[in-house]
């Protein structure tokens, strides 16, 4: 007999736990090919198919897995990482702009994408402003403080930016952005033995990070 819809979505899970996102995707996929409906089989694939390189793909089904009632508070936060991940900063500030999720860490994480958003449009007073919206709800938020720091090196406080990034660090050791950023920052700073040793963790973490092995390549032929 066939596994129900809910048991593949188990061993979805148990996939995604072992850091088999792919073969995870596979179930997820199967599940909602046995139940369209399945909110949690949606909201999973979309994140994975985000962690896996596939933006637009997770945009759909994040988008989906909202309309078939997946919390708001789960899925907006990173449908939001999805449109940036996708090229999308305008659509993003016009379909999520103005909404308030009840939860504090949520609606910082939302907040963080859209500082980031009006940032990548070239507006920096906007995105300042929305991300200090941000950090007075949560002000330990790591997408937040990372994107503070990331606007403290651009104004030159490169030492600040790094021990902010340090912070995010000591609770989040698994953020691939955060030792990318970290890596990015020591080569700013001229400490490229660090910056590599930053890129390598950011490997280690997600073996296809694009930015990451460009930064290795960029050291090697500083």
């Amino acid at each position: 007999s066939q596994p129900s819809p809910q048991a593949l979505l188990e061993s979805g899970k148990a996939l995604q736990d072992k850091g088999d996102t792919r073969a995870a995707i596979i179930q997820y996929k199967a599940a909602l090919q046995a139940d369209p409906a399945l909110s949690e089989a949606r909201w999973l694939l979309g994140r994975s198919l985000l962690a896996t390189g596939d933006p637009q793909g997770a945009v759909l089904e994040l988008t989906r897995a909202r309309d078939v009632g997946r919390p708001a508070v789960e899925v907006l936060p990173v449908l939001a990482k999805a449109l940036l991940s996708a090229g999308e900063p305008k659509k993003l500030i016009q379909t999520l702009g103005s909404v308030n999720l009840s939860d504090k860490p949520a609606q910082a994480e939302l907040l963080s994408q859209l500082a980031t958003a009006w940032a990548v449009l070239g507006d920096g007073p906007k995105a300042e402003s929305v991300l200090m919206s941000a950090l007075a709800l949560s002000p330990c938020q790591p997408t937040a403080k990372l994107l503070h720091a990331r606007m403290e090196a651009d104004k030159g406080r490169l030492a600040e930016a790094v021990a902010e990034v340090d912070t995010v660090l000591q609770e989040h050791a698994g953020r691939v952005d955060a030792w990318f950023l970290h890596g990015e920052l020591k080569r700013a700073a001229g400490d490229s033995k660090a910056a590599a040793a930053s890129f390598y963790k950011a490997i280690a973490l997600d073996q296809g990070h694009v930015g990451s092995h460009a930064g290795l390549v960029g050291l090697q032929l500083a």
